[in-house]
């Protein structure tokens, strides 16, 4: 079905709400967390665990979600074959623990991107690296 949301305008800068018949843009962002599993996922999931191996860092608490970026660079396609390539860009040693930020990207076989996500999380504890 249809879903409506709210799109701000380059060139205006007015919100306009319109009705989006294809993938939901922020779909994306599910990707990371269910990786190729097509049912429900435990929580933390297979693929978060995988991503938070890649810092090299010792986790020494609780991670916290941060905030996402999605910048929809072309429309999701209704049938495609995506892959996802992600990579960290940044760790920050803040005094309570580590800020960690990665880019992620959404493309086809042909290499076409469709989807540059960036995030951040916080690993509580995490400090002196």
């Amino acid at each position: 079905y249809p879903l409506c949301c709210l799109w701000q305008s380059q060139t205006s800068g007015q919100y306009q709400r319109r009705v989006h018949g294809g993938a939901f843009p922020t779909y994306s962002l599910v990707i990371g967390f269910k990786g190729n599993d097509q049912d429900v996922v435990s929580f933390p999931s297979p693929a978060m665990k995988a991503t938070g191996r890649k810092t090299g860092l010792e986790l020494k608490g609780p991670s916290l979600d941060g905030e996402r970026y999605v910048e929809l660079l072309k429309p999701l396609p209704k049938k495609a074959e995506l892959f996802l390539k992600s990579r960290i860009v940044g760790i920050h040693d803040k005094k309570t623990g580590a800020l960690v930020e990665s880019e992620s990207l959404i493309y086809d076989k042909d290499g076409n991107e469709y989807v540059r996500m960036i995030g951040g999380g916080f690993l509580v504890g995490t400090t002196g690296f």
